[in-house]
């Protein structure tokens, strides 16, 4: 599926076909008081009432209009204008609404619904949902479940061996993942952690290896996601995250290749108006982390930000970099266990000129 179909597919979800209405059915229970600051066993069974009230509305319901009231619902005593949720009330209902939605994880209908409602719940009595939506079959649930992690993390910085819990499932999951924006999802949350987590570069690294292995065969579609994960790679960079040559020179190569193909399906005209908007940023920050790697600024592509119009001459440009046909480039040169990025179908390019 196109990255344009995969995210439109999730966005429908999301906002419900923008209903503007949330309001309840005359029967629903009230809704319980988010700012209380303790909770009697009547306070609590309130608590559970509504929960399971709105989750058996969601159980029922038969199309995503109704799917999304009975999550706003859920999420609407967190949401209270004026009157914030108290720590124990975000604890006590967290937990409740983890027990409750868990199960339709599931259920390949309600599963997206379900971790969407968990993620924004944004309490760490969701950590172990959210790991569960980790493992789930489907990208989005992937997805929604990394963006919730990703939120606790500022939290669970204060009790860092839940921290580094999380920092691992994401990883576990990145080194698992195949879909792309799921990938960029996890690699963007890896690549915000101050100091960096340790691993988490091959991981990038492998993610982009994963992507690019397609380019070889067909113009890149999920041009922009190679070019987030490669921004997250450089970020990480930063605070040295690759320690083995043999990591450096698996970044160096999938990261000149990218660099290649896209220099190549521009010149090609093959990209698409999508991918046109964001190949000069892709090459440009291919070559700001073959810079870091390589502790060198031999790989900065002169003019590609400021005069990025001429697709000929910035082809030549990268492969004076990465190397093309048979002619090594000044990677090879330094790098010399690197091989040359491979030309894309129908490639009738001339070598350039040494």
């Amino acid at each position: 599926m196109q990255n344009w179909q995969w995210r439109l597919a999730v966005l429908v979800v999301t906002a419900g076909w923008l209903v503007q209405s949330v309001a309840a059915n005359a029967a629903a229970p009230t809704v319980p008081n988010p700012a209380a600051a303790h909770f009697s066993r009547a306070s609590r069974t309130k608590v559970a009432a509504y929960v399971g009230y709105y989750v058996a509305r969601l159980r029922k319901a038969k199309n995503p209009h109704q799917m999304f009231r009975a999550r706003e619902n859920l999420l609407l005593p967190l949401r209270e204008k004026g009157n914030p949720p108290s720590a124990i009330f975000s604890n006590l209902y967290g937990t409740r609404i983890a027990a409750q939605l868990t199960p339709l994880l599931s259920d390949k209908r309600l599963a997206l619904a379900a971790i969407i409602t968990i993620a924004k719940v944004n309490d760490l009595s969701t950590q172990r949902a959210l790991k569960r939506g980790l493992q789930n079959p489907s990208a989005a649930v992937r997805y929604w479940a990394g963006r919730g992690l990703a939120s606790l993390l500022p939290e669970l910085e204060q009790i860092p061996p839940a921290f580094r819990q999380s920092v691992r499932w994401i990883k576990d999951a990145l080194a698992k993942e195949t879909d792309p924006i799921v990938m960029e999802e996890f690699c963007d949350t890896l690549a915000g952690l101050n100091p960096p987590s340790t691993g988490a570069a091959p991981l990038m690294v492998r993610s982009l290896e994963k992507i690019v292995a397609a380019y070889g065969q067909v113009p890149p579609e999920n041009l922009e996601v190679a070019a987030g994960i490669a921004s997250d790679l450089n970020q990480t960079l930063a605070g040295g995250g690759l320690r083995t040559a043999q990591q450096k020179t698996a970044a160096l190569g999938v990261l000149a290749d990218l660099m290649s193909y896209a220099a190549q399906y521009w010149n090609a005209g093959l990209l698409n108006r999508t991918q046109k908007l964001v190949v000069a940023n892709a090459i440009a920050v291919c070559g700001q982390a073959m810079n870091a790697i390589s502790g060198s600024q031999a790989f900065t592509i002169k003019g590609i930000r400021s005069r990025p119009s001429d697709p000929a001459r910035i082809l030549s440009q990268v492969n004076d970099l990465t190397g093309s046909q048979e002619h090594k480039g000044r990677l090879q040169k330094l790098f010399p266990k690197i091989a040359i990025p491979p030309r894309i179908p129908g490639d009738s390019t001339p070598p350039a000129t040494r």
